[in-house]
Parts: C-alpha cells; sequence; structure tokens
C-alpha cells in the first residue's frame, strides 16, 4: 500500500513523464535523499506488483520517470486509490507493529487474509519483526494462532512514541502549539488510528501549564516530543495498559509539591484517570521522567550551579585540549550547562533523544566529537559515562559554536529560529556570521515566536524549521551548517558571501585574463615574472616572503600517471597524501567533494587542469598534492575533462604563494605541460620543482 506522500510523488511521476530529480522531490517535499530513494524503491515494487507491465525508470543523475499511454494512466491512477491495496514488506511490519500497540494481540489468520499472503511470507515477517523488536527490549509471543507483544509497558511506549515520530514531524506537531489545531499536512485516518479522540488542546495547554508553575521554558524540539509522549501515554491508558511497579526516586514526585495541586488534577482529568486514582501516581512519575529530561532554554534550581561548573570544566578542558579560548565564552558555558541539566537525567533515566544533525556535525567536527569521547571518558568524576554519541553531538554544538570571533560589521537583520536547543541555534548563528558578516542577527527565537515577527523585527528569518503556514517575514529553511546549496541560496537574498571570496579562483582568473590581454599586444620577455608581479598584486602579496614549493608538499603527494575510476578517488587519494602530511584531517575530502558535485564550482583553471581548493577549519598548515592522470576523466556536474588535479589547503594568505605561481607558470608553457604530462618518474618532477624555486629566488 502506497503511503499519502508516496501516491503524490507517484502523480507527480505521471504528470510529467520526463525525468524528476531527487534534488527536486527534496524542495518540494522537504525529504533527505535516503527517505526519497526508499519511496522510489516502495513505488517501483508496487508498480511491479500490480502488473501490467509498468516499470519505473531510475537513473543515478537525472532521477526516476515513467512513460505512459492514456489507457496505462487510467489503469494505474484507478489502482493506487481502490479499497485494497498491495503492502510491501516493510510497510506490513509496520503495519503489524501498529496493531500490535492498538490491540493486546492480533490473529494470523486474519493477516494472511488482509495482506493476501501466504503462511510463509507471514513467518518471514515475523521473524523480522522479531528481531527489530529486540532493539526495545521486547518480545513476540505466537500462540494459539495469536501474536502478541510482551515486554515492560515502559519499552512499549518507547516504541509506541518512535511510531509516531514516523508519523508526524516536529514541525507539524509545533503548529499544534501556535495554532492549537491540527494541520491539514497530517493524515486523518492515521491520526483517528492512533490516538483517536486525544485532547489536542489539553495536552498543549497542560504542557505549558507546567512550564508557568516550573519557570522552566522548553525548546521546541523538547515540545515535540513532551507532545507526543502525552499522546502515547494517554492511548495507553484508554486501552487500559498502565506503569506498573515504577521507581520512584524523590525527584520524580514533582506533582506532590502544593504548588503544582492544580496541574495534578488536570493531568487526572486529562489522561482520563478520575476512575483509576491508585494509577495517578506510577503514571505522573512517568511523564516526570520526560519532563525533566527535556531540553529547556534556561537553567534554574540548585542543580543549575552544579550543570555551570561542569560547563566550565568542559570548556576549559577543551580549550586547553585545542590551544585557543572560545569567544563569546560565558554565553557559551551558559547554554551548555542547561543542555547538561536535562542531559543529566536523560542518562540517569535511559532517555535517548536525537540528534538530527549528527551526520552533518561528524563529517564537519568528527575530531571534536571524538576529543569530547575521550575527555568523558577520562573524568568519571562529571557523571556523563556512557552518554550516547548523539548527546556527545549536542555538546560539541555549543563548543564549536564559539570557535570564531563576531563581525564587525551589522547590514541586514536576520532572525534565527532553530527547533533542536540552544546549541543548534548558536551553531547557525556562527556559521551565518562566518559566512556572511555583512548581517546583524536580531535573535534566535522558537518556532511560535516566529509567527510573531514583523518586518520591524527581521529582514529575514534563517531557520532549520520546514514552516508550512505562511510568516510575516520572509524565511529560508537551511541546515545548521550551511550547505553549499543554502549559502548559495542566502546569497541571492542578503548579497555576496565569504565562502567563494577566500579562494584563489577569482585572482589566478584574473591573472590568467591580464596575462592573455597582454600577450597579445607585447612580446613578453620574462613569462614567469609576469605571473609573479600579476599574482602577487591581486592576492595583495606584493613583497610578501613566501615559503619554497617543496616545503609546502612531499614526494609522495606527487602522483603521476594515474589510473583512477573518477574524479573522487582521485580527490580521496590526494587528501589522503595531505592527511599523512599532517596538512588536513580527513573531513577535507568531504567539504571538496561537496562543492565539486553541488555546484559550478569554476575549478578549472585551464583546458584539462583542475585546481581544487577551500578556505576551511579542516585545515591544519598550508600544503598541496597533485596527480596527473593515464587517461582524461569527468570532472565534476559539468563533467569537463581533466588531466591534472592539484588539491591546494591553504592556511593563510601568504604560505601558499609559490606553489600557485609554480601552476601558473606550467599552465601557460606548453613546453612544461607536455612534459608533465607525459613523465613517469616522480624524482624527475621533484627535481624540477627544486630548480623551479632556486631559479626565482
Amino acid at each position: 500500500m502506497l503511503s499519502s506522500r508516496q501516491k503524490k510523488i507517484l502523480e507527480r511521476l505521471i504528470e510529467e513523464e520526463a525525468f524528476v530529480s531527487l534534488a527536486d522531490l527534496n524542495k518540494t517535499y522537504q525529504l533527505s535523499p535516503r527517505t526519497i530513494r526508499q519511496d522510489l524503491l516502495e513505488i517501483e515494487t508496487w508498480l511491479m506488483n500490480i502488473g501490467a507491465g509498468f516499470s519505473l525508470e531510475r537513473h543515478r543523475k537525472y532521477g526516476a520517470r515513467l512513460i505512459l499511454g492514456e489507457k496505462q494512466k487510467q489503469v494505474l491512477q484507478e489502482a493506487m486509490y481502490k479499497q485494497k491495496d498491495y503492502l510491501s514488506a516493510v510497510q506490513r511490519r509496520l503495519d503489524m507493529q501498529k496493531l500490535l500497540l492498538l490491540n493486546p494481540f492480533i490473529h494470523v489468520d486474519g493477516l494472511c487474509d488482509d495482506y493476501q499472503i501466504s503462511m510463509n511470507t507471514l513467518q518471514n515477517d515475523y521473524n523480522h519483526l522479531k528481531t527489530e523488536m529486540e532493539e526495545y527490549k521486547l518480545k513476540l509471543s505466537r500462540e494459539n494462532k495469536q501474536i502478541s507483544l510482551v515486554g515492560k509497558e515502559n519499552n512499549k511506549r518507547m516504541l509506541f512514541l518512535d511510531f509516531l515520530k514516523e508519523q508526524w514531524t516536529e514541525e507539524e506537531i509545533l503548529e499544534l502549539y501556535a495554532m492549537r489545531k491540527i494541520p491539514a499536512s497530517m493524515n486523518e485516518n492515521d491520526l483517528e488510528d492512533m490516538i483517536a479522540d486525544v485532547d489536542v488542546n489539553g495536552i498543549v495547554s497542560w504542557i505549558e501549564q507546567v512550564e508557568e508553575l516550573t519557570g522552566v521554558a522548553f525548546i521546541d524540539a523538547s515540545k515535540y516530543e513532551l507532545f507526543l509522549n502525552c499522546a502515547v501515554q494517554w492511548k495507553r491508558i484508554q486501552s487500559g495498559q498502565f506503569i506498573a511497579n515504577f521507581d520512584q526516586d524523590d525527584e520524580l514526585k514533582i506533582f506532590e509539591n502544593g504548588k503544582f495541586k492544580q496541574a495534578r488534577e488536570d493531568f487526572m482529568k486529562l489522561m482520563g484517570l478520575e476512575n483509576a486514582p491508585d494509577r495517578l501516581s506510577n503514571e505522573l512519575a512517568y511523564i516526570s521522567m520526560h519532563l525533566l529530561g527535556a531540553r529547556r532554554l534556561s537553567g534554574e534550581g540548585d542543580d543549575w550551579l552544579k550543570c555551570q561548573a561542569l560547563s566550565r570544566e568542559i570548556v576549559e578542558t577543551f580549550e586547553q585540549e585545542n590551544r585557543f579560548r572560545l569567544s563569546n565564552r560565558e554565553n557559551i558555558i551558559i547554554g551548555l550547562a542547561t543542555h547538561l541539566q536535562s542531559a543529566i537525567y536523560r542518562i540517569k533515566y535511559h532517555i535517548h533523544i536525537d540528534n538530527p544533525y549528527f551526520e552533518n556535525l561528524e563529517q564537519e567536527y568528527r575530531k571534536y566529537i571524538e576529543q569530547v569521547k575521550a575527555f568523558i571518558e577520562d573524568n568519571p568524576h562529571w557523571g556523563l559515562s556512557g552518554l550516547h554519541r548523539h548527546e556527545i553531538g549536542f555538546i560539541v554544538v555549543h563548543l564549536c559554536a564559539g570557535m570564531e570571533q563576531e563581525p564587525l560589521l551589522p547590514s541586514k537583520r536576520i532572525a534565527i529560529v532553530c527547533s533542536s536547543g540552544l546549541g543548534t541555534s548558536r551553531l547557525l548563528e556562527r556559521t551565518v556570521r562566518r559566512l556572511f558578516p555583512q548581517v546583524f542577527i536580531a535573535g534566535q527565537f522558537s518556532v511560535k515566536e516566529a509567527y510573531g515577527l514583523t518586518e520591524n523585527d527581521a529582514d529575514l528569518i534563517v531557520t532549520t524549521v520546514p514552516f508550512t503556514q505562511q510568516l510575516q517575514v520572509n524565511y529560508v529553511k537551511v541546515n545548521p551548517l550551511l550547505s553549499i546549496a543554502d549559502q548559495q541560496n542566502l546569497e541571492r537574498i542578503i548579497g555576496r558571501g565569504t565562502y567563494q571570496a577566500n579562494t584563489e579562483l577569482p585572482i589566478v582568473d584574473t591573472v590568467m585574463t591580464i596575462y592573455q590581454s597582454v600577450k597579445k599586444h607585447t612580446i613578453v620577455l620574462n613569462e614567469g615574472a609576469l605571473f609573479n608581479d600579476l599574482y602577487r598584486y591581486f592576492s595583495g602579496n606584493q613583497g610578501a616572503m613566501s615559503s619554497e614549493v617543496t616545503f609546502l608538499t612531499a614526494p609522495s603527494c606527487v602522483h603521476l600517471r594515474k589510473k583512477v575510476s573518477d574524479w573522487r578517488e582521485a580527490l580521496s587519494i590526494l587528501n589522503q597524501s595531505l592527511v599523512k602530511q599532517d596538512v588536513v584531517e580527513h573531513t577535507y575530502e568531504a567539504e571538496v567533494a561537496q562543492i565539486i558535485s553541488e555546484q559550478d564550482h569554476h575549478f578549472i583553471v585551464a583546458p584539462g587542469i583542475a585546481f581544487p581548493h577551500l578556505d576551511s577549519l579542516s585545515i591544519k598548515k598550508t600544503g598541496f598534492a597533485f596527480m596527473t592522470l593515464e587517461k582524461p576523466i569527468a570532472f565534476g556536474k559539468n563533467e569537463e575533462k581533466v588531466w591534472w588535479i592539484i588539491l591546494l589547503a591553504a592556511k593563510d594568505k601568504v604560505q601558499h604563494v609559490k606553489a600557485v605561481e609554480m601552476m601558473l607558470e606550467v599552465v601557460n608553457s606548453e613546453e612544461l605541460l607536455n612534459r608533465l604530462r607525459h613523465e613517469q618518474n616522480v624524482d624527475v618532477i621533484w627535481n624540477w620543482m627544486l630548480e623551479y624555486e632556486e631559479g626565482s629566488r
């Protein structure tokens, strides 16, 4: 059975007839490439199973398409919306999970009839589902042709919570807080099955009541988690499933305090526990556990001072290890302490939260994630032992938000809106400031506050949240680390940023253009000197002392007449050479590859010659590596053929001057180009480099 989203994608394919790219689907449905590929796979399986010769054509580069006649379109549309649909194995297991969560047991024979599958197929589904349940410490029981879910109620609710997260996005739930109604984008049929008759406004109001009584404001992502936890708790209670034998320590007895009397009574009514008052204490302790583990916007209470001290110790350890002092240091300490206050409860009560940007963090900040992990292991008195890697990622977000100074030139007013907390907001703010120093950051706001922002408050909202309701201020959805596509999008709105300005490409382009123009009208007596003078003039390095070219590389960084399958393999070999010379981190490769594949990179400096390089935190010191190829390969998005690739890592604007000057001399000499292209002996090229630097002194 196709989901509503998959049906929309299929309708798009039927309508377009031409290829629809993954990027286009991503833009339309705000889905990850992985989710889109999974949806296309489900659609392809569904098409194969309805027969009639339907097939989905998928292409790695262009996307997917369906070519159909009018009669085929009609048959396909009828099949999409008929009463009984085919379910894939993945969809069957999800449906079985849903049924097990909503019912004490499910009948085996009924499943075979409903899914139109054999007993052997059902057994295979059962075995897969049994393995999946082990992650939640749950078991499947099959007796008398009935399947039931066995395990602690707490674990069943965890499964239920994750199931709901698959149904509704954070953004959809957060709209409930702002609009007090269910967004149209939420599937009403799923809602009817999963949490029918839930008091949406009642749950939202109760969470806000707790915020007011405790003086603690939760971040948007935690409001999402708390709403779903309350919805799951309500549904399980309505089904007669209660928390039993819950180990209640003093910290879970929040609602025994007199000031929470009204909140306690409202919770009892909300959950329908008037007829089961003996269950109230355990159920309050259960939701209290999640309230304590919810991330907040500010700290409070006696534990707050302890968390500040711990935060300061983590910051100092981080600074000592990396030999620099964080900017905006006290705010970083306060923000991290706020996060730690709830993280400690999550460790205590075994609550796991996902870091939605962890994959990006690992790409750019893996070094610091490993550092913090080592700090925790070396300091057991911190009480953070066993901290989940995603939680470590949140700590790194706070630390890395203070790694650069703030710019001095305010211009357009930018409002930052993140649902994942202060750390992510600050990281996004830091990234925007670094890449667009001309902007003025108006502040960090919650999703609810974003709806109230006007043009008097900000010119643009930069957010990680894909809003579905109209805002009063224009907004741009981005990744908090700002991908190249995000940077280009922002550049179109707020003006040119700095991500390209710090590369050599515009300078090299200018030098090449001027040289060709001069050569048309006069005889150049000393080409090398002309290149050097032009390059140093436009790079601002007139008279600067530059390092010898061989000081910036090594014979092991010179690769001649190599056979590679594509530019990615070549880039990987070159980057590994620089890693071994302690010039760059491993992550430099991924950053360069992203630009090569995602934009018109302009790294082709002359026919057949690519010169990729970036201004990056992954660079430890200045250096370069290069490779000539036995056969030219297609390079990047435009697939231009190249035979020489030079990978540069420039730490500053002075040290690498000699390397660029040498490249310019070779590029503009047919004799040197021909010599380099056919040479196989690294010693010959190395000796020529030594001669070059000797002659240019």
